[in-house]
């Protein structure tokens, strides 16, 4: 199940890279995050999303980055920033090691994941504000992605003979933990542009808890393009108060109003 408290670039994130097919090295994606507060939509934030090939040990991996950043304008309501990295192996894209920092109002998280796929064991380590750094490893059954090497498992996947409502289960590693994810796929969904026109869309959405973070069972949603590279056109989280959306800066479509 998801952490009550995560943050709209793990949420996004997650979703952003899990449902993008084709990806080109290196590549950057930029998103304006939009805050729902009462009756009005105020810009809220930048997410970055790159994809590149770095430096890892003695050899060059495909690296993975994700960067959310608050609005400073709003900062006296919600600070935030998160810093995600991913490095996969070329062959099956199976994450080696990953890194994640998140600033969210004055509670800082660090954590650093390293897998072991000869042994099937990640080794963790944690630290949050206020609290020593733990250090454990734990036993797991690949494949195991991380946030952002979701990715791993759907990026060749023929989505041809899927039937709209049919769900893929992903096992994901997230703040130290074990969660199963649930993305439903329903086609032939249209989004308007700015001009009007009527896009053909995919829509995929996770089968989240209702808790205090989000208002049902499909609160998060994504939109993408139909077709081999499947773009991430717009992303909304349901919250049990108000809501989130991102949209791609590259894209002609409507911020919210």
């Amino acid at each position: 199940m998801f952490n009550k408290t995560a943050s709209f670039l793990t949420i996004f994130l997650l979703f952003v890279t899990a449902v993008y097919a084709q990806i080109k090295i290196p590549e950057q994606l930029d998103f304006t995050v939009y805050y729902h507060l009462g009756p009005v939509w105020i810009k809220g934030g930048k997410l970055t999303l790159k994809t590149d090939r770095g430096p890892y040990k003695n050899d060059t991996l495909i690296k993975l980055t994700g960067t959310g950043v608050s609005a400073k304008r709003w900062s006296w309501i919600f600070d935030i920033k998160e810093e995600y990295e991913s490095w996969c192996i070329n062959k099956d894209f199976w994450t080696l090691k990953s890194k994640k920092y998140a600033y969210e109002n004055g509670f800082e998280v660090n954590n650093s994941y390293d897998f072991d796929y000869n042994n099937n064991i990640v080794s963790i380590k944690t630290k949050t504000s206020g609290k020593p750094e733990t250090n454990f490893t734990m036993y797991f059954e690949p494949p195991l992605y991380d946030a952002q090497s979701a990715v791993n498992y759907l990026r060749h996947m023929d989505f041809g003979n899927f039937q709209s409502g049919d769900t893929i289960s992903l096992n994901i590693l997230l703040d130290g933990e074990f969660e199963k994810m649930n993305i439903v796929i329903y086609k032939n969904q249209n989004l308007k542009d700015k001009a009007g026109n009527v896009y053909k869309t995919l829509l995929f959405t996770a089968i989240v808890p209702k808790n205090t973070l989000f208002s049902s069972e499909e609160a998060v949603k994504v939109w993408t393009t139909d077709d081999e590279k499947r773009i991430p056109i717009k992303i909304k989280a349901d919250l049990f108060v108000g809501s989130i959306e991102a949209i791609n800066d590259s894209l002609n479509f409507k911020k919210p109003e």
